[in-house]
């Protein structure tokens, strides 16, 4: 599965906000992730979660206007393919629109 996000920032600060809150996006599939594997790489990250007992492996990588994504499936999770997308895209919606709030707020 891929996917690009606009993230409407700095390349640094989108980095920022993602090394910072790289929880949300285990964090919004839910009570079913049992474990949790990042590691980041200059502008990018890789990313391994346990879900129902199967793993699902993916690399995250920051450029100047994107965040893109690119995730490995396990073939039981491709019928989800769709919800999978709409929810790291909710996600990073989260992530980005949260950020430029409370930007917005302390000024």
């Amino acid at each position: 599965m891929k996917l690009s996000y606009q993230h409407g920032t700095t390349k640094a600060r989108a980095l920022e906000l993602l090394k910072a809150r790289g929880d949300l996006m285990s964090q919004n599939l839910g009570p079913q992730v049992s474990e949790v594997h990042q590691e980041w790489h200059a502008d990018g990250l890789d990313l391994a979660i346990k879900v129902f007992g199967f793993t699902i492996k993916g690399r995250m990588l920051v450029a100047e206007q994107t965040v893109d994504m690119e995730v490995d499936l396990p073939w039981i999770a491709r019928s989800r393919e769709d919800e999978l997308r709409s929810r790291a895209l909710k996600t990073l919606d989260e992530l980005f629109r949260n950020a430029d709030e409370g930007k917005e707020q302390t000024v």
